[in-house]
């Protein structure tokens, strides 16, 4: 996965022709506030009333760093991907994210709405059984989720990591390990919010 640009390249650009930060944030991919954020700690940089780039003299090295909390975040999530055997296309499904967002989660400048469905989605997949399990329980199970969230099997197939020949054999009781976990992932990360999780999320 390609992350966002350096910031030595960010800088290149706000410094160049005296682009403003939303010019800048379409040519390097860093998102608005993080833009911001390198500025401010540029000394020798500064906005003029047309919010374009001023360079007072010599560019400082740029120091930035992602939040540390944020990044740590990305661990988990990474971690928890390893263990579970996804890839980060399976995650981005899940979350529901671009594959910005998640670079922006490996820099530690995601935003919150980003680092919200990260927490969700390590706090839903905590637990994700693991036992022996009925194939076609289990099948009917994803094809009622299915059903409820209005997906077809393609678009399930890829959430869930898998395909639909795969997710089909279901039916006749045919179930490998990875399979199971992949697809009581899905159901897990798909089920509906209690009513205190929509109150928190409101």
């Amino acid at each position: 996965m390609t992350g966002p640009a350096s910031a030595e390249r960010v800088l290149a650009y706000l410094t160049t022709g005296g682009r403003t930060i939303a010019e800048t944030e379409r040519l390097t991919g860093w998102p608005a506030h993080a833009i911001g954020r390198l500025i401010a700690r540029q000394p020798r940089l500064q906005l003029d009333t047309g919010g374009r780039v001023v360079l007072l003299g010599e560019v400082v090295e740029p120091s930035v760093r992602g939040d540390d909390a944020v990044q740590a975040l990305h661990a988990q999530v990474d971690d928890r991907r390893a263990a579970l055997g996804f890839t980060w296309r399976d995650v981005r499904a899940q979350m529901r994210l671009t594959l910005r967002s998640l670079a922006d989660l490996h820099d530690g400048t995601a935003s919150p709405d980003v680092c919200e469905r990260a927490q969700r989605w390590l706090a839903t997949l905590t637990h994700v059984p693991s036992g022996p399990v009925d194939a076609r329980e289990l099948y009917e199970q994803m094809k009622a989720r299915k059903e409820l969230l209005g997906l077809t099997w393609s678009q399930v197939a890829i959430a869930a990591g898998s395909n639909c020949s795969t997710l089909n054999s279901m039916r006749r009781g045919l179930l490998s390990k990875q399979t199971q976990v992949r697809v009581q992932a899905w159901l897990a990360v798909t089920a509906p919010m209690s009513p205190e999780e929509e109150r928190r999320s409101a």
